[in-house]
Formats: structure tokens, sequence, C-alpha cells
């Protein structure tokens, strides 16, 4: 695999965007209030209106933290970025792909900039998303995005980019010694990067291509496991039926290759129906030239439909 100082080579160099306060926005103010040490002395009325006034100042992750006995003030500038989106993404516990309103995807960005200020705070960040993420396939394509958006953000030296890259590349390298023992992580790995293949442009055509043969080798590996869960079946079919065009443009005898190693998958003794149907569907869908027609469509998702109700 390519280094990581080539992998962070010819990425758009557009500035982070300008985000406008929303989810955060009330908590800009805490900064420049001040203890009015005659505040007991002060008539009721006036005193009711401080502590309205103090009580407008306080974020709605404040609160949410106060409720669940979390000292939120007294967070880490990378745990409080952590934590806003720990939060939001519990917002959606069942969905198999988390993806995030522009407003909370908004403020999370927000709250990076406003709370980073050193590059080993942004060590922190990247270091602390990257472990969280492999915790659950579900969360890596809402990553992925705020990643690319931060691509360009740096502090002390450090670009969010090339420090997420490092730990991206270090498990590439040594993948086989942990991808047996860790299911769910290894799952997550591979999601996260072909999410990040995906959405993470480049200057030159719009995507990372020193990402392409890693995604092309983890595809393979975990697709061709006869071990593979059906989840781990579902995961990796879902990502490959989104950028097999694309992946297939740049490479296109890796992706011949890859559709041997899924219809070998499928005849196989140790591959269960719905295993197989997953397999049969993204077969025929890069037969057909990664399109389908509605026919085609309706039918596959009756027939996923049907091999759920049974399972």
């Amino acid at each position: 695999m390519a280094s990581a100082r080539s992998l962070n080579a010819g990425l758009v160099t557009s500035e982070v965007p300008n985000l406008r306060t929303n989810y955060l926005g009330r908590g800009r103010g805490r900064g420049s209030r001040g203890k009015n040490s005659n505040i007991s002395s002060a008539p009721s009325g006036l005193a009711k209106e401080g502590d309205k006034q103090q009580n407008d100042n306080i974020s709605p992750a404040e609160v949410e933290a106060a409720a669940e006995g979390v000292n939120y003030s007294a967070l880490k500038a990378e745990d409080k970025v952590l934590y806003l989106l720990k939060k939001m993404c519990s917002q959606h516990p069942n969905q198999r792909i988390i993806e995030l309103s522009a407003e909370d995807e908004s403020a999370i960005l927000e709250k990076v900039l406003e709370s980073i200020s050193t590059g080993q705070e942004l060590c922190s960040l990247v270091s602390g998303l990257y472990d969280w993420t492999l915790q659950n396939p579900a969360t890596t394509s809402c990553v992925a995005s705020l990643s690319a958006q931060l691509s360009k953000f740096e502090k002390g030296g450090v670009s969010f980019r090339s420090a997420l890259m490092n730990p991206l590349e270090a498990d590439f390298q040594s993948r086989d010694e942990w991808n047996k023992d860790q299911p769910i992580r290894w799952l997550s790995y591979v999601c996260l990067m072909c999410d990040l293949y995906a959405m993470m442009k480049t200057a030159a055509d719009g995507y990372l291509n020193a990402l392409v043969e890693p995604v092309y080798s983890c595809l393979d590996q975990l697709l061709t496991d006869n071990k593979a869960s059906d989840i781990q079946i579902g995961y990796a079919t879902l990502k490959l039926k989104q950028l097999g065009k694309i992946l297939q443009t740049k490479e296109p005898s890796k992706m011949e290759l890859l559709m041997e190693g899924l219809r070998s998958r499928f005849l196989g003794s140790g591959t269960s129906a719905t295993g197989r149907l997953l397999l049969l569907e993204t077969i025929e869908l890069y037969a057909s030239g990664w399109q389908f027609d509605e026919e085609t469509t309706t039918a596959y998702v009756e027939l996923r439909q049907m091999s759920q109700e049974k399972a």
C-alpha cells in the first residue's frame, strides 16, 4: 500500500467550510459570563432575570450531559466532540447505515473548529474517532463524511487527513494479524475504507486513487472468506454495489478477479441462503453494468424481504 504521505497527496485544497452556528450556537457566550458576588443581595426580580440569562447560555449538549451525570464542561476538547457525535448517532439505534442530518453534521464540524486548538488535541480527536468508528459498521458513513470535510483542517502542524490515514494504513498492513479475532472491527474497517474512498475527493479526478488497491484487497478478503457471516457479506456487498462502477473503471481486471471470487463463494458449501442471495444480486448487478431495471430491482427487494422473514 502507498505510504501515508502518498495517500495524503492530491486532495482538494479547499478551505474548511465556513459554518454557521446552530446546534451549539447558544454555548458561545459562556466565556464572557462573570460571577457577580453581589447577586445574593440583588432584588429578587433581577436575580431571577440573571439566572434566566445564565441558563440561556447553557448549550443543549451540557443539558443532556448533566441529565446523564456527565460533567460536559470538564471534558477535554476532543472528548466534547466525540460526546456530541455519539449522542447524535445514538438517536439512530436500529439503522444499518447512520447518516447525520445536515444540521447535526454542521454542529459537529463547528465544534471541531471552535474547540480543537492544538496538534495534540487534533491527534487525540482523530485517534478517538477512529477507534470508536471501528466498533460499529453503521457509523462509518457519517464519520467518512465528516472526515472528508475536515481533511484539510490543521492545527500545530498536524493535519486531520494525515492523522487519519496513518492508523488506516497501519491496520491495513497488519490486518492478517487481527481480522480473524475481531470480526466487527474488521467489518467496520472495510466499510470505513470504502466510505473514505467514496467521499474523500481529489484534485485530479474526484477519487483518491491510492485507496483503490486497498479497497479491492479488503473487499476480496472479506467476501471470499468462507467464515464471513451474513452480516459481513451484507455490508460488504452493499459497499461494493455503491462503488462497483467507479472501481471497475479504475481497475477492470481486479473487478473480474473479485467477481470470480464472489462466484466461487456463491457456489461454496459453507454459504447460507441469505449469503447466496446477496452475492447473486451483486454478481448480476455487475453483469448488468451496475444498474438494474425496475423489474429486477423490485424482484431483489422482495427476495431480500422474504429471506429476512425466514431468518
